[in-house]
């Protein structure tokens, strides 16, 4: 064998969904597969193959893949140029369980009423297997406008990509009617925030929000180049005041599409 394939992380126990990296590469043992290694896999429990309708093939690593169910997973990886070398096929089974909130209603105070899921990355954080790690107050108010700034509304069917960071999106999309294009303007940017900004504090009115999570005002915002020159990254950093009086300041980076 000149070939190995394997997936990260292994099969096993998880909860509300996984994403995993299946890897070809040389083995190390003689003689040497070079060149460029393709992967073929199923997530339906058949087996990967040219014939099979099921399979879908992809050039090694395949980076990221999102699976929210129990699956099966099976996949092989060959090489793409003579001569061919091909892995045996693996199995690896992902048991993924669904959650429901009470789960998660011990974890909170008594005293509070109004919370919600922590996201970091674009991910659900989770503290322990059947537990969600929660914010609520000043904190779930700097995770609703990082939301509102950075989470793409990505369209029903299409493929999100592999973005290392999230998407300039959601509201700003909706409002441009376009996703963040490359060389937009800083200033621009930040009228969009703000805008975006705007049309939260209304919805915290509408609903009630409480007065330690309620924007009062926008007291700033900054948007500059990650690097100099380059029009495709950016650092953005907010501060609000809550109508308690207390102060959220939070900081991320945007990224062009």
């Amino acid at each position: 064998m000149a070939l190995t394939v394997f997936a990260n992380p292994e099969g096993g126990r998880f909860i509300e969904f996984v994403r995993i990296d299946i890897r070809a590469e040389d083995d190390g043992a003689s003689p040497i597969a070079s060149g460029s290694f393709e992967i073929l896999y199923t997530t339906d429990g058949s087996v990967p193959s040219d014939t099979n309708s099921s399979t879908i093939l992809r050039r090694s690593p395949i980076k990221r893949l999102p699976l929210s169910g129990p699956v099966t997973l099976k996949f092989f990886a060959r090489t793409v140029t003579a001569p061919v070398y091909t892995t045996e096929v693996q199995t690896e089974f992902y048991d993924i369980i669904e959650l429901t909130a009470r789960n998660t209603i011990n974890t909170v105070p008594i005293s509070v009423s109004n919370y919600t899921l922590k996201v970091s990355n674009g991910d659900i954080v989770r503290t322990e297997p059947g537990f969600y790690e929660l914010v609520y107050g000043q904190n779930k108010t700097i995770q609703d406008i990082k939301e509102i700034i950075l989470v793409e509304d990505v369209p029903k069917g299409k493929f999100d990509g592999n973005r290392m960071l999230p998407g300039f999106g959601s509201e700003l999309n909706r409002m441009l009617g376009s996703s963040f294009p490359v060389g937009f303007m800083v200033s621009s940017i930040k009228i969009s925030i703000y805008r975006a900004l705007t049309n939260l504090i209304a919805f915290q009115k509408a609903s009630k929000a409480p007065s330690d999570e309620q924007i009062r005002r926008v007291v700033s915002i900054s948007v500059v180049p990650q690097t100099q020159g380059d029009a495709t990254k950016y650092s953005y950093n907010f501060i609000v005041e809550t109508v308690s009086g207390e102060t959220a300041t939070g900081s991320g980076s945007i990224v062009g599409g």
